[in-house]
Parts: structure tokens; C-alpha cells; sequence
């Protein structure tokens, strides 16, 4: 069977070994796990992991760039956030605390404290934040000419919509 990340992450491979190779920043791919590993942790904790994490995972358990960070299986922990207990980390991402975690239902979510808790997958992760994370630093290094389309290069429409929706969630938290 094929894996719909095989292309992702090879990409982020590809990335990751040209910025190393330029002293940009070290970057960290781990060795695959098995089906059975995933089975056996979701088993065990009575839970299920979003698919695209799972299949990360067959690929590598886990990523360390620093920020954005993928955790491996093992890493998974309860999520400190208080309101959001029933949730469990899987990553970070942006550096000031932002999570990346799961319900038991297996649903992908990010959170952080502008926005809360956004439900999205973890396949629009890679995409707008790990991609676009390395794809500054191939800019800065010279080694690619512009960015692929992410939710941070996005039109004026869209921007104009993400502020309004950030003008009421801070005017919903003023009301608390």
C-alpha cells in the first residue's frame, strides 16, 4: 500500500538536507515505525490517532526542526491546557507554545491562544506550517525563487476574513 505523505516527505527530506547543507539549521527525521506500533499505542490508550499523523509516522516517528515539531509516538502526551485535558499533544508549531493535538476520535487540531482550538488536518500541517517553515529558509538561502500558495501567503480576501474572524474572537473573550 502506498502512503499519500510518500511525495510530502520526500520534499521535506529533500528540504531539510539542502538547508544542513548550507548551515542554515539542523533538522531531524526519525526511522519509521510499523503498523503494529500504532495499533498497539492506540490500544493501549484507548484512542484513535488522525490518519495523516499515522501516516507520518509509517514515514518517520516524528520531526525536530525546532519549531514546527512533530512528536514521536512515544512523546504523546495529555495536553497541560486545563479546559483542553481530554486532548492530547502531538506537536508544536510557531514557537510561543502553539500545540498540535488529537481527540480520541482521532481529529487534528491546532492550538493557541489567538485563535484556540481550529480544527484542521494534518496533512493542511505539513502543508502550511512545516512547508512554508522550510520554505523561508530555502528562500533565504537562494535555492528556491518563491513560496508554494499556504494559508500564510494568502490573498487579500482571505486576510481580510482572518482578521474579521480575530476581531470577534478577541471581542467574544473581552465579554468573559
Amino acid at each position: 500500500m502506498s502512503n499519500p505523505l510518500y511525495e510530502k516527505y520526500n520534499k521535506i527530506s529533500e528540504y531539510c538536507k539542502k538547508l544542513e547543507e548550507n548551515n542554515y539549521d539542523t533538522y531531524k527525521l526519525f526511522s519509521p515505525i510499523e503498523v503494529k506500533d500504532i495499533e498497539n499505542w492506540e490500544k493501549e490508550h484507548d484512542m484513535n490517532l488522525p490518519e495523516g499523523y499515522k501516516n507520518w509516522l509509517l514515514l518517520s516517528n516524528g520531526f525536530d526542526m525546532n519549531i514546527p515539531t512533530i512528536l514521536p509516538i512515544e512523546q504523546i502526551r495529555n495536553c497541560p491546557v486545563p479546559e483542553y485535558k481530554d486532548f492530547f499533544v502531538i506537536g508544536y508549531f510557531i514557537g510561543d507554545g502553539s500545540m498540535i493535538v488529537t481527540d480520541k476520535n482521532g481529529n487534528f487540531y491546532e492550538l493557541d491562544h489567538v485563535f484556540g482550538l481550529e480544527e484542521t488536518t494534518f496533512e493542511d500541517f505539513l502543508e502550511n506550517t512545516v512547508m512554508n517553515s522550510l520554505e523561508d529558509g530555502m528562500l533565504e538561502i537562494g535555492a528556491i525563487e518563491k513560496k508554494t500558495q499556504s494559508r500564510y501567503n494568502v490573498d487579500t480576501e482571505e486576510k481580510k476574513r482572518m482578521l474579521e474572524r480575530l476581531a470577534e474572537i478577541r471581542k467574544n473573550r473581552e465579554k468573559k
